[in-house]
């Protein structure tokens, strides 16, 4: 996906299971489900079980599934199908600073940024603030316009946002050649 943090991440995940999301992990997930069908031995081939996830993501059972699990721990899903869970506190944006192709995003560089915002612990005994996160708005191989979003930035109250958007945009390369990443090299059975 196009998340990164606790939050972030739940919200990417209820907006695929609504039918919406980013066009590649709806792809991904998609064939993802197909493949675990067939493995146990639900449907007998990819494409049936293709057809099963569609039906799910279509009628909301998938949606409804992850609510009972969120429910099943204790946790509140009155906020979903209504907002994001994220709030909209301290949220920055990235911009590109010319026009090209995205060539690559260094995930690591990412991973720091997330972790240093507080959305994981370096030690035991860290807080955890499940409201920072970053959620790319383009990936790599995408078009993209000076001026145009690349990212959205939970920043958190007590961090430095200019300097979270400065390492962001260090971990998004932009160049003047279009480059194919596949999705899925290979499909094992």
């Amino acid at each position: 996906g196009c998340a990164l943090g606790n939050s972030v991440e739940v919200d990417e995940a209820v907006e695929v299971l609504s039918g919406g999301g980013n066009k590649r992990l709806r792809e991904l997930c998609a064939w993802i489900t197909a493949v675990m069908l067939v493995t146990g031995g639900i449907v007998s081939s990819p494409e049936e079980g293709r057809r099963k996830y569609e039906q799910i993501i279509r009628n909301g059972s998938g949606f409804d599934k992850l609510k009972e699990c969120i429910c099943a721990q204790g946790g509140d899903t009155s906020w979903m199908g209504i907002r994001p869970l994220t709030p909209d506190r301290n949220v920055q944006t990235l911009y590109a600073d010319r026009s090209g192709y995205i060539e690559d995003i260094d995930p690591s560089v990412l991973e720091h940024i997330v972790m240093d915002m507080g959305a994981g612990r370096k030690k035991k005994e860290d807080p955890i603030d499940p409201y920072v996160g970053i959620q790319l708005m383009k990936e790599a191989g995408d078009p993209v316009t000076k001026g145009e979003k690349l990212a959205l930035l939970w920043c958190g109250s007590d961090a430095d946002p200019a300097n979270f958007v400065k390492r962001t945009e260090t971990a998004v390369r932009i160049g003047t050649e279009r480059i194919e990443f596949p999705l899925i090299h290979k499909i094992l059975l």
